[in-house]
């Protein structure tokens, strides 16, 4: 089982990084892939789906070791999770990852507010603000309320915009990849107990 977290610069998901990897890997003749739900299909089928399907969070991909002399070779799973926002997860900018959030395990900014530092009381300034609204060109987080809200906006900033990130922007990240990696490695666990030896 492998999981990829496939963050690459791809706005409208045309997956080029992933299926170069795998084109690589075939050429080498290290492995193939397949759709496990369809094994007969073209994987471009599957692409496609993941492409139109803005929900869909997890894409599970077979990996045959068809190359290898030995004809019992296990095969694989790779479960792939991308940086993208679904519509569904789209709304206000939350406030600032705090360390209780992580060391207590909470997700709920409503959970954390008494303990929330003097810091978050700018939290009335983001109020109107979405998260794929915010800019990726920004230093600090008055940036995006200030008219410097500038850039390609969330999940998919720009190189100059990664190597400095404001804090509402790394907090939404964070919980964007929080998000959206649970269902595979749900399904990464679910495989691994299925195949543990009893």
């Amino acid at each position: 089982r492998i999981l990829l977290v496939l963050a690459a610069a791809d706005p409208e998901d045309e997956l080029k990084v992933l299926k170069a990897a795998m084109e690589v890997s075939v050429q080498l003749k290290v492995a193939s892939f397949f759709d496990p739900a369809d094994p007969r299909q073209s994987l471009e089928v599957l692409f496609e789906r993941f492409k139109s399907d803005p929900e869909m969070l997890t894409l599970h991909v077979g990996i045959s070791y068809c190359f290898s002399d030995d004809s019992d070779a296990p095969g694989g799973d790779l479960f792939i999770v991308k940086n993208r926002l679904p519509p569904s997860m789209k709304g206000n900018v939350r406030p600032r990852v705090h360390h209780m959030e992580v060391a207590g395990g909470g997700n709920d900014s409503a959970d954390m507010s008494d303990s929330m530092s003097d810091e978050d009381d700018d939290e009335d300034t983001f109020v109107d603000l979405r998260t794929d609204e915010l800019g990726s060109f920004g230093c600090c987080d008055c940036c995006h309320v200030n008219g410097l809200n500038c850039g390609p906006k969330f999940p998919h900033g720009s190189f100059a915009g990664y190597l400095y990130l404001t804090p509402r922007w790394a907090s939404s990240l964070m919980r964007l990849g929080y998000a959206v990696s649970r269902e595979a490695t749900h399904l990464v666990r679910s495989k691994a107990a299925a195949s543990a030896p009893t």
